[in-house]
């Protein structure tokens, strides 16, 4: 585990501050991006529309606040009525006029001495004062206005609920004569706010002074019916309700939605514009970017991670064949042998296995070197170390031992017979071979020193009696095998050439 933990430590770290500093950098895009989208909204998205709705409303819904001014205001209509009304065809050809032209719903005159009810098809109705019906017409005589807006049941239009826009008509010396005005079915008006919400992507209604939701779209129709009874604007009423026509901005929490509000009093209407945008819904977009952020963080931080576990264990490998293989002879050099021998001797120990050593010395190598050079003599090890691998069985190791000398690991080897024969048949391969050095052929043989490990033994010991067997063939003139016994430890068996 400690190896493990050095070995991957850099990858560690790296994944760390990648992981820090994507995490960093998305959070801050987040809160940036969250901040200027609520700064968009309360200072330009919300006052932009608020802005433009004012002007439609201006268009659209004030207009009829003209045309009833207009009506009340009319020279004819005056006179009509201070005439004594005659020919009634007259005003409801001209109500008719009114209505067609500026597309109402309906226009209607109320005489205050006749009490008739006037619209465009003659007289509908006499208005009196005890009837529920026509208490709108009490409080338009006395109202200090000359306007009001007024929503209510249309008896011209079947009873359909109408906003009304009633204006009071004066004599030429300012004394009260009638009421005038048309009149929008809040359908058409709803139909308005729908178009305007479509338009600007946002919630639109009306309250009155009292807080009562006015006029909405038909979407918004079956919501509260006054601000006092939506989720968390009614703590705001007393600000939002003070007639500021300076548009003014709120925020409120509904549910899981932070809503945001812009409020505007239109003095003409007694009416305040509200117009709201779902925060939550407009930063939809910048979660989805977070998340997409985040995502291709992650696979950036993965492909990354997994990039630098690729380099670090090549490179790891790298070293542990550089630190582990002569680099000359490439097979396992003596100092990653003496390391591996514990766990060789604790693996044969636990499956009751021996096994034998042989210690090679090529034969004469100085004179090679001395006689065709050092690069020689380094390409008759190379070529000596290649055939010797090929000859060996997969579980045997080959170690360049130091020098020319080369030590065998045979694993599976328990009888000397067999050790013997594997040992003799890299004698005469080698015999057999000639190396080749600029198209030359050497003769080139090696003397070898066999001996078995025995479970108690150390490296040390056994290396030692092969040792002596090598040196032992060699003093009976080379180019032979040699077969040392652990009890007598001198060699008891020879092979020559």
């Amino acid at each position: 585990m400690p190896t493990l933990a050095r070995r991957y430590r850099l990858v560690l770290i790296i994944a760390v501050l990648l992981f820090t500093g994507f995490s960093l950098n998305t959070s801050l895009s987040y809160l940036n991006a969250k901040d200027e989208i609520h700064r968009g909204i309360i200072e330009q998205g919300l006052p932009l529309t608020g802005d433009t709705i004012y002007s439609e409303v201006n268009k659209d819904i004030l207009r009829p606040v003209f045309i009833s001014s207009l009506m009340a205001h009319d020279t004819f209509v005056r006179d009509w009525l201070l005439s004594g009304e005659k020919q009634p065809q007259q005003i409801a050809r001209f109500l008719q006029e009114m209505r067609v032209k500026y597309d109402t719903v309906s226009s209607f005159l109320v005489s205050d001495k006749s009490r008739n009810y006037y619209y465009g098809n003659g007289v509908l109705k006499q208005v009196h004062d005890g009837n529920p019906r026509d208490s709108w017409y009490q409080r338009v005589r006395t109202m200090p206005q000359e306007y009001e807006i007024n929503v209510d049941v249309d008896m011209a239009n079947r009873d359909a609920m109408t906003v009304f826009i009633n204006h009071r008509i004066v004599d030429f010396s300012g004394q009260y004569i009638g009421a005038t005005g048309v009149g929008l079915t809040l359908d058409k008006l709803s139909g308005l706010i729908d178009n305007y919400e479509r338009r600007f992507n946002r919630r639109i209604y009306f309250a009155d002074a009292q807080g009562r939701i006015v006029l909405g779209s038909s979407s918004h129709r079956s919501l509260a019916k006054s601000l006092q009874a939506m989720p968390g604007l009614a703590v705001l009423l007393p600000q939002l309700l003070s007639q500021n026509t300076t548009p003014a901005q709120f925020s409120y929490q509904s549910g899981d939605s932070h809503i945001l509000l812009n409020s505007r009093y239109i003095r003409d209407l007694g009416w305040y514009l509200l117009v709201e945008q779902d925060e939550t819904a407009a930063l939809k977009n910048v979660e989805k970017t977070l998340y997409t952020n985040l995502a291709i963080s992650a696979a950036i931080m993965l492909l990354v991670i997994g990039i630098t576990l690729f380099t670090v264990n090549r490179h790891q490998h790298k070293l542990e064949r550089m630190a582990t293989t002569d680099q000359l002879t490439r097979c396992l050099n003596r100092h990653a042998f003496q390391e591996q021998w514990p766990a060789i001797t604790r693996r044969n120990q636990r499956q009751g296995q021996s096994c034998t050593l042989l210690l090679l010395d090529i034969d004469h190598f100085k004179s090679i070197n001395d006689h065709y050079g050092h690069l020689a003599g380094d390409a008759v090890l190379q070529q000596v170390a290649a055939l010797l691998q090929n000859q060996l069985h997969p579980q045997d190791r080959l170690v360049r031992w130091g020098g020319e000398e080369f030590l065998v690991l045979l694993r599976q080897q328990a009888a000397t017979s067999s050790a013997e024969a594997v040992a003799e048949g890299l004698r005469r391969a080698v015999a057999e071979y000639q190396p080749q050095w600029q198209q030359q052929r050497l003769t080139v043989t090696v003397s070898i020193g066999l001996c078995h490990w025995h479970a108690t033994e150390t490296l040390e010991s056994v290396t030692a009696r092969a040792d002596q067997a090598l040196y032992q063939a060699k003093a009976n003139g080379r180019n032979r095998l040699v077969i040392v016994d652990r009890e007598s430890e001198e060699p008891c068996h020879t092979q020559p050439c």
